[in-house]
């Protein structure tokens, strides 16, 4: 069969040889092209293989990281309710950004009210200045306990023992403060 093959070779003219030869060069290319696709198929199904478990890893983390939090939001909301004090979170300027009250009815006004306000502009003047000078004391060394106020309240007049906490926040190149004021 190889020699009558190559007998009918040798009786094709020049063209038909180039032509064949054309032929070869084009299906040996098709076939290289066809591998290299198959490869880069292969090497494209392992990248997606990969980022498919880096993405589940990252959703599995985030889905932990989600719970975690709620748990923390939980613990935290239980810890706010056990205390029966006055908790508030200021800014550096005095105004109120967060107010807790287990007692409202001890609040300078209602807790609405509040916030978005500063000290200076909800108290009377002594008892603001030394709430800023409590604030001051805590930015300064990290907390200031002891300081009190004394405020005219509808049931009648109230004296409040300041704790408060510096609280930095770092990605606001900031400090607010917590403060605890607890009826004495």
């Amino acid at each position: 069969a190889l020699a009558a093959a190559s007998e009918r070779i040798g009786r094709l003219s020049f063209r038909e040889q180039l032509l064949i030869d054309a032929d070869f060069i084009e299906i040996k290319e098709l076939a290289d092209t066809h591998e290299r696709m198959r490869i880069m198929l292969s090497e494209n199904e392992q990248h997606i293989a990969e980022q498919e478990a880096e993405l589940k890893s990252r959703f599995l983390a985030l889905s932990q990281a989600e719970r975690d939090l709620k748990q923390l939001n939980s613990d935290l909301s239980a810890t706010l309710l056990a205390i029966p004090d006055l908790l508030f979170e200021l800014s550096e300027s005095g105004e109120y950004i967060h107010v807790w009250a287990r007692n409202p009815e001890w609040l300078a006004a209602q807790k609405e009210v509040l916030v978005g306000h500063t000290v200076s502009e909800m108290l009377p003047v002594e008892a603001s200045r030394t709430v800023m000078l409590a604030t001051q004391e805590a930015a300064a060394k990290g907390t200031s306990y002891g300081n009190l106020i004394e405020l005219d309240l509808p049931d009648g007049r109230h004296w409040f023992e300041l704790s408060v906490a510096a609280k930095y926040q770092s990605n606001l190149n900031r400090c607010n403060f917590i403060v605890l004021s607890r009826d004495i």
